[in-house]
């Protein structure tokens, strides 16, 4: 099954001090809710296939304040009974970048500020395996996720590092979560029904891409708003076998390779 046959969906709050600074909306213990960003053959924007592996990545033409989402990417797929979510499983796992529009005149729904055409949803098309439980136990306190920009050949540490046991809810957790909530969440405020609403009278998708949740920003994060040519690097990691300088350090000198301990992002905006 390709990409492009393939839900897309957000979660939204799922690390502390994200949505809260970012959207001043007030946190829970759990996530604020999900939100889709492709739906395969939808009658809206959200019918566009957006996702992008490739080098460049675009930059909206509307709105205020634009910020990279850096994010851990599950590859998943879905079973359904009796017309309802019944499990996610999870099968790989990269990063991606859930590029945001903060301010956006007319707006209600957070979807509306998420998508804005082809290659403008970033992920890495280079994937790590995962077992069929998916707990702690495989990935720690160790892994971790963090984003730069590169501006005008300075790099800027853009989000804050962050271990993946950050989320509020991860692992197979955060996937029975998102199954009930794909049911049972209601249009209100920002979020959107997607069973009843989005997917009514809509062929059900057999696979699914959760973007699992941004970490907070750095100082510089908060106060800059992405911009044409800027480079967003995305990297996930596990610090045990892999530094943050040696990291920046290959940045800087444009060694990205991925391998068994760390994946990145590197793209453009245009």
């Amino acid at each position: 099954m390709s990409f492009e046959d393939s839900l897309a969906i957000g979660i939204m709050g799922n690390i502390p001090g994200h949505i809260s600074n970012a959207e001043n909306i007030q946190e829970g213990v759990e996530p604020t809710g999900v939100f889709a960003f492709y739906v395969p053959d939808h009658n809206s924007e959200l019918g566009i296939y957006s996702l992008t592996s490739g080098r460049t990545i675009l930059h909206p033409r509307k709105g205020e304040k634009i910020q990279v989402e850096p994010e851990i990417v599950l590859d998943c797929s879905i079973t359904y009974e009796n017309g309802l979510f019944a499990k996610i499983i999870p099968h790989k796992l990269s990063v991606g970048n859930d590029f945001s529009i903060r301010t956006l005149k007319g707006t209600t729904k957070i979807s509306q500020r998420k998508v804005w055409g082809k290659n403008s949803k970033g992920f890495k098309d280079y994937w790590w395996d995962l077992p069929s439980s998916f707990n702690h136990d495989d990935f720690g306190d160790e892994y971790k996720i963090m984003s730069f920009i590169r501006r005008n050949n300075i790099l800027h540490e853009y989000s804050i590092e962050t271990s993946w046991s950050a989320h509020k809810l991860f692992y197979d957790q955060l996937l029975e979560w998102t199954v009930q909530t794909l049911n049972t969440q209601k249009d209100q405020g920002i979020k959107e029904d997607i069973l009843n609403d989005i997917l009514k009278d809509h062929p059900k998708p057999q696979r699914i891409f959760i973007y699992a949740g941004a970490p907070d920003y750095t100082n510089w994060g908060h106060t800059h708003s992405l911009e044409i040519h800027d480079e967003i690097i995305i990297t996930a990691y596990n610090n045990q076998h892999i530094s943050l300088e040696k990291i920046k350090e290959n940045i800087e000198n444009n060694k990205l390779i991925d391998n068994d301990h760390i994946i990145y992002l590197h793209q453009e905006i245009i």
